[in-house]
C-alpha cells in the first residue's frame, strides 16, 4: 500500500473550517454563498495590498486568511446542511483561481513601476500555479495517460524479500535526511493554502518582493521535478509496450 503524506497545513483549515461551519447551520447562508463571497474578499485584499499600511496590513492578512478558511468552511456547511451540490463542486476550484488571479494581478500592479522583474515575476508565478495544476489534472483524468497513473503506486510497493538486513549508519543517516527533506516539502508545496500564508508573512514583514522570489523558484522546481517524475514513468510505461 502506498502511504499518503498527511499536510498538516490542509489538516489545520480542515479542522478551522469545521468549527466556524457550526453557527451557519442556523443562518439563512447557503454554502454557494460563502463559496462566491471569497473573491468579494480576495478582491478587497488586493485593493488594500496597494497602500499597505499598519491597519492595511492586519486588514489584508485576515482577509487572505478568511479566503482559505472559507475554501474549506463551505464544504463543511454544506454537508451540515446537507445543500451538497454539483453547482458547488464546480464554483469551488473557480473561485479558488479567479482569486489567485486577482491577487497576483494585484501585486504585478503594486510592482508595475518600482520594479518590473517582481511584477513579472508575479504573472510568471500565476502562469506556473496554473500550469502544475492542468499537468496533475491530466495525468489523472486523461485516459491516455492510465499506464503512467497505473505506475505511481509501485514507487512505494515493498517488493523486497523476508529477508532483513540491519543497514549501516551512513545509510540509516542517509534515509533519515530523506524522510526528513520529505517532510519538509510535503508541508511546504506552494498548494493555494500555503501560497496564502507565504504571502500574510510577506506582507506582515514588509518583503512581498523577496516572497515573490521565493515563490517563483519554488513553482519552477516543483514543476521541473514534476515532470521528471513523469519522464521516468513515461519511460517505464514505454518499456512495458
Amino acid at each position: 500500500m502506498s502511504k499518503h503524506k498527511v499536510h498538516y497545513v490542509k489538516e489545520l483549515y480542515k479542522w478551522l473550517g469545521k468549527i466556524t461551519a457550526y453557527p451557519f447551520k442556523y443562518l439563512p447562508i447557503t454554502p454557494n454563498m460563502i463559496t462566491s463571497s471569497r473573491l468579494f474578499i480576495m478582491a478587497y485584499a488586493a485593493i488594500l495590498i496597494q497602500d499597505l499600511t499598519f491597519t492595511n496590513k492586519i486588514i489584508t492578512i485576515f482577509c487572505l486568511l478568511l479566503f482559505s478558511v472559507f475554501d474549506v468552511m463551505d464544504g463543511s456547511v454544506a454537508r451540515l446542511k446537507d445543500q451538497k451540490s454539483f453547482w458547488g463542486a464546480w464554483l469551488d476550484p473557480q473561485t479558488d483561481r479567479l482569486g489567485f488571479f486577482i491577487l497576483f494581478t494585484s501585486i504585478s500592479y503594486l510592482f508595475y513601476t518600482t520594479n518590473p522583474l517582481v511584477s513579472f515575476l508575479s504573472y510568471y508565478c500565476l502562469s506556473m500555479f496554473f500550469i502544475i495544476k492542468m499537468l496533475l489534472i491530466d495525468l489523472n483524468n486523461k485516459e491516455k495517460f492510465n499506464k503512467i497513473k497505473q505506475l505511481l503506486p509501485t514507487s512505494t510497493t515493498n517488493t523486497t524479500s523476508n529477508i532483513k538486513t540491519q543497514p549501516s549508519f551512513f545509510k540509516k543517516l542517509l534515509s533519515n535526511i530523506r524522510k526528513a527533506v520529505s517532510f519538509v516539502v510535503a508541508q511546504t508545496l506552494p498548494h493555494a493554502h500555503n501560497v496564502v500564508i507565504y504571502f500574510c508573512i510577506g506582507i506582515a514583514l514588509n518583503k512581498i518582493e523577496e516572497t515573490i522570489y521565493i515563490l517563483s523558484i519554488y513553482l519552477t522546481i516543483w514543476y521541473i521535478k514534476e515532470n521528471s517524475r513523469v519522464y521516468s514513468l513515461s519511460r517505464k510505461a514505454d518499456q512495458a509496450i
